[in-house]
């Protein structure tokens, strides 16, 4: 188990760190309210808010990416956005 966890830690990092994957998960990170809370007044919407979030929480935990890295990440593209 433990060498499929560092094979598959290595993948993501493959594909969420380099280029265009880096800017996917910028987006996905954005999209899905990585930073920013997801109540909602209606149960079943926040339940799907947060079952979003935590895909991109698990990528990031195979990324072994610390929060700090995480925010810049995520402002990188915020940034970006705002140029446009």
């Amino acid at each position: 188990m433990a060498l499929f966890k560092k094979r598959i830690s290595q993948e993501y990092k493959d594909t969420f760190l380099t280029g265009p994957g880096q800017k996917v998960l910028q987006h996905m990170m954005l999209k899905y309210g990585v930073y920013v809370p997801t109540f909602n007044d209606e149960a079943n919407r926040m339940y799907f808010n947060e079952g979003q979030r935590n895909v991109v929480l698990d990528i990031l935990h195979y990324l072994s990416i610390d929060e700090e890295r995480a925010r810049q990440i995520a402002l990188a593209q915020s940034e970006e956005d705002d140029g446009l």
